[in-house]
This record gives C-alpha cells, structure tokens and sequence, in this order.
C-alpha cells in the first residue's frame, strides 16, 4: 500500500526512527507481534525494538539524535515528536522529544548538542530515567541494576524520588532494585561496551539528523542500501511526518507502507 503525505498536517509530528545499519536477528514488536526488521524501515511510537544476541544496529531518530543497539537488547520507543518544520529553530515553543526505554542490554545516543529545542528521556530498567537537552550517552540494564555513563554533555539522573546531575565522565550505577546508587566523575568507571561500527556510521548519519529540517529523510533514504530505501511501518493515519522538503504547497512523496 502507497499513502500520499502531504504538508496540511497540523503540528505536533510524530518522528521516526529508521533503521540506517543493521546486522544479525532484530525484531520489531507492537501489540503482540514480532517481525523481522530491515534496513530502511521507519518505526515511530509505541514499537519496541529487539535485538538478539550478537546483533546491533544503528538508528536515525528524526527529532535530531543516532541510537545505536547492542545484541540482547530490548528498547521501546515511547515517544519522538517534532515541529512541521523538522527540528524545532530559534523562537519556536516546540521541543523536539525523545522519549525511550530500555528494559534491558545497552544502547549508545548520540543527541548532539545541548539545546534547549530537544528534550531527551531515557527510561533505564525499573524507574531511572537519564533527562538532558542533548549529549551523548551510554545506558544499560542488566541482573545487576541499570548503569548511565555521560561521554558528552550534561544529563540529570532521576531515581526514587531524587535527583543527580552527571557531567561528561560521570556514571551512574543502581542495584537491580533500583536502588544502593553509585555515583561517580571523571570517567573512573568507563562502559564495556564499545559500538565500534556505530561510531564509525556517526560521521555520515550526523549530519543527516542534524539537518532533518532540510531533506533529511531524502537524503537518508538515497544512503540506505538496497532499495527501495525508507519503508514506513505502522498505519496510514501515522504517517504525520515527512521531511519538510516534501512538505512544501502543491508538493508531495510517496513511501511504502509496510
């Protein structure tokens, strides 16, 4: 089925995650299904993301941020939202919004900088949640507890009731109850994992986040190989958001939905 996006949709956007680099078995779920998920698919709210062992993938998230997965990895996409003109820009009142959670293995989130035009919320295991207007993070969940380490930026870690603030270098570990937190700064406590091909892809996925307010998904749909590049998963009346060079009178694009 081919669904026709125009630009008469009123704000907010409901954003997407697509699927830039992958390997090994990864999943999509939503109400009780699991498929298999492909490089150029377009998940937005509501969808969990799974990864077994031994996988990864690499994801460009619309409102301006790179998640990358690690295998064993379980991570839902509560919310990504938008302006009509992609990332929100000076004077504008609407945040760009990421709101995950991983209920276990680890991820990377490259948010870029701090502005106060995004808003990052990242629920980590049972009721931690790392807040910032941007950065770059490492979060993960395990039998042990739920660990945060700050590589770039500034993050507010709220748990049971209170609050901690973690400058680049810093961790944050709990039990697997959520509590006996340790806190620590100046990078004494540095993450296993690596996300070595992540970070290579960053280079050339950056600036297609960064710049989503131009032809971002155009551009990452030419990137993605084989074609046909970006599949929309999810329903018609989803389809919201769209690059805004689409967006303009009289102009329209086509995407599959799947």
């Amino acid at each position: 089925m081919l669904v026709c996006a125009a630009s008469s949709v009123a704000e907010p956007f409901v954003g997407r995650a697509v699927i830039a680099s992958m390997r090994g078995d990864v999943y999509y779920a939503r109400d009780g299904k699991r498929e298999p998920l492909e490089e150029g698919m377009a998940l937005t709210d509501g969808y969990t993301v799974v990864t077994e062992k031994g996988a990864g993938l690499c994801s460009v998230l619309s409102p301006g941020a790179l998640v990358c997965m690690h295998g064993g990895s379980s991570l839902g996409i509560t919310t990504l939202q938008h302006s009509s003109e992609g990332l929100p820009k000076a004077g504008s009142s609407t945040k760009g919004i990421i709101k995950l959670r991983l209920s276990k293995g680890a991820m990377l989130l490259q948010a870029g900088e701090q502005t106060n035009k995004r808003s990052v919320d990242i629920e980590v295991g049972s009721g931690i949640h790392l807040l910032s207007d941007g950065g770059r993070f490492v979060v993960a969940a395990d039998k042990k507890g739920s660990h945060i380490y700050v590589e770039d930026g500034t993050a507010r870690i709220e748990s049971n009731g209170s609050s901690d603030t973690l400058e680049a270098g810093g961790s944050f570990n709990t039990d697997s109850a959520g509590g006996n937190k340790v806190i620590e700064h100046g990078g004494k406590s540095k993450p296993s994992y690596n996300f070595h091909v992540c970070r290579k892809l960053f280079a050339a996925l950056g600036p297609i986040a960064k710049d989503w307010d131009r032809n971002g998904l155009l551009t990452l749909n030419e990137w993605i190989e084989p074609s046909p590049g970006i599949k929309f998963v999810g329903e018609a009346r989803e389809l919201q958001d769209v690059s805004p060079s689409v967006r303009n009178p009289g102009s329209s694009q086509f995407y599959p939905v799947i």
